[in-house]
């Protein structure tokens, strides 16, 4: 879990109020059925379900809410982090994570999801190192859904595997960007189709250390 005061100061929010201290985030959630205890809903204009329905999530449990805007009709103790554009500042929160708490991180890469994938690397990992896998998060999140994955983040482990699904190369980038992981698993089948795709992701992914590839899958010239 994390203190909410330490997510608004990452995000570069206003300082909370005395009585919102004490909260503590679980995840971030950008859909009203992802919503549970513990929830940072962001509510953001094209993103998930958005800011109409941030008063619904609030009755499911949402901690807070994370908004460009102001919203009304919402219980008054119920904490707003207010920014001026949410994608900035989940970006401005990953990098809080991976420069303060300084996890090593590995990507699974693939055109969706690959839990298994993710939770055998993260088992065999786990021999050695403490280990944190973040949750699959939808591919429609592209560049968010790395921050989204930080705040799902064990604080204390040494080692962080998220599992990235996106067709997004430009999103493959940003995320490479934002923080170089010592490996790329691609997944199999790659999922990311033709080598002309493939050949797209290349600059992305030689910033990585690492890229481990299937020797029978689409040609990676690295």
């Amino acid at each position: 879990m994390i203190a909410l005061a330490e997510v608004a100061q990452a995000l570069g929010c206003s300082p909370l109020q005395r009585e919102a201290q004490a909260i503590r985030v679980t995840y971030f959630a950008y859909r009203l059925a992802e919503v549970r205890a513990g929830a940072l809903y962001v509510a953001a204009p094209g993103v998930g379900d958005g800011p109409d329905r941030a008063g619904a999530a609030a009755q499911r449990g949402a901690v807070a809410i994370l908004t460009e805007t102001p919203l009304v009709g919402l219980p008054g103790t119920l904490p707003q982090l207010q920014v001026e554009d949410v994608e900035v500042a989940l970006y401005r929160w990953a990098r809080h994570v991976l420069s303060v708490w300084k996890p090593r991180a590995l990507y699974i890469l693939g055109e969706r999801p690959q839990p298994i994938l993710a939770s055998l690397v993260a088992a065999v990992l786990s021999e050695r190192f403490r280990v944190t896998r973040g949750s699959p998060r939808p591919s429609s999140l592209g560049r968010l859904a790395l921050p989204t994955a930080l705040a799902e983040m064990d604080r204390a482990a040494e080692v962080a595997v998220f599992d990235l699904g996106t067709r997004d190369a430009d999103a493959v980038a940003d995320q490479v960007a934002l923080y170089a992981p010592e490996a790329v698993v691609l997944g199999a089948p790659v999922g990311l189709g033709t080598e002309r795709r493939l050949a797209e992701l290349e600059p992305s992914l030689l910033a990585a250390l690492v890229v481990i590839a299937n020797a029978d899958g689409e040609r990676l010239a690295l």
